[in-house]
């Protein structure tokens, strides 16, 4: 993925790939996946945090 897109390009190449997932996913299977997305999200949230917690630990 390009990593120069602006925010708005972002989140609606995300929007787009989500209608494009939900129109191939039963209803059971999109809300799993919305579920597993949202952990993945949450989890990388921390890792994120910790890291940045650690580098200004380490830089003091």
């Amino acid at each position: 993925m390009n990593s120069c897109l602006n925010a708005l390009e972002l989140t609606t190449t995300i929007n787009a790939l989500s209608v494009a997932v939900s129109e191939c996913i039963d209803d059971d299977k999109l809300t799993l996946a919305a579920a597993i997305f949202t952990q993945i999200g949450d989890t990388l949230a921390v890792i994120a945090l910790q890291r940045d917690i650690l580098n200004k630990k380490c830089n003091e």
